[in-house]
């Protein structure tokens, strides 16, 4: 019985150290959320850091750009992002659609989206790859490779976008343009055009900051 006893305080000794064991790894070791996120971060920077890829985008979004700014020019471009950013109720995009309309170039408007639909992809790939590349040269920390998502999640609000401007433009009469469906696509546009801003005050500031990093 004193043997069997014995066996069991130490059983139960060992048992309770395995769990404090378990418990303090743990507590060190990050949640496998965080660390998936970190390897895909990782892995963005690492396929983004191309020369090639950044040239490649930037000649593909000059000419997509080319077009449509050729679409626009018959509506107005100011026009055109007047309404993106201010376009928050359907009389807004009504009174719009209808003085284009009058003036025969609502074809136009149409049109641009045909180029608009996969605009977003070029102008997210360049910028990606341009900050992934600067932030190589500057040697940035990986904390720092969340802000490679800033051009993505700019494009994705661009996607959602035209996604709404097809639904407004699915009726000849426009009875699609709803509400609060026109709120949604200028939130959508302010957060892209937002996020496009920021992405191209980091991608030089990190570069000044290589830089200096180079002459220090």
């Amino acid at each position: 019985m004193v043997c069997l006893g014995m066996h069991g305080s130490r059983a139960a000794t060992f048992s309770t150290s395995d769990a404090d064991g378990r418990a303090a790894g743990a507590t060190l070791l990050p949640s496998p959320s965080k660390m998936s996120a970190a390897f895909t971060l990782k892995t963005l920077r690492q396929w983004a850091a191309k020369g090639w890829l950044a040239v490649t985008s930037a000649i593909v979004y000059l000419v997509s750009q080319v077009v449509i700014a050729a679409q626009l020019e018959h509506l107005g471009a100011l026009r055109v992002f007047e309404l993106q950013v201010t376009g928050f109720r359907a009389a807004d995009y009504l009174q719009a659609f209808s003085a284009w309309q009058k003036q025969g170039v609502m074809p136009f408007y149409r049109s641009h989206l045909i180029f608009d639909d996969i605009h977003w992809i070029w102008y997210s790939v360049m910028l990606t790859s341009l900050m992934a590349l600067a932030m190589n040269a500057a040697d940035s920390p990986p904390k720092r490779n969340p802000l490679l998502l800033l051009p993505l999640v700019a494009g994705l609000c661009d996607a959602l976008e035209n996604g709404l401007q097809k639904v407004f433009l699915s009726d000849p009469t426009f009875a699609t343009v709803v509400d609060p469906l026109p709120l949604l696509s200028t939130i959508a546009s302010i957060v892209k055009w937002s996020l496009v801003a920021l992405s191209l005050l980091t991608i030089p500031a990190t570069w000044l900051a290589a830089r200096r990093r180079r002459a220090s």
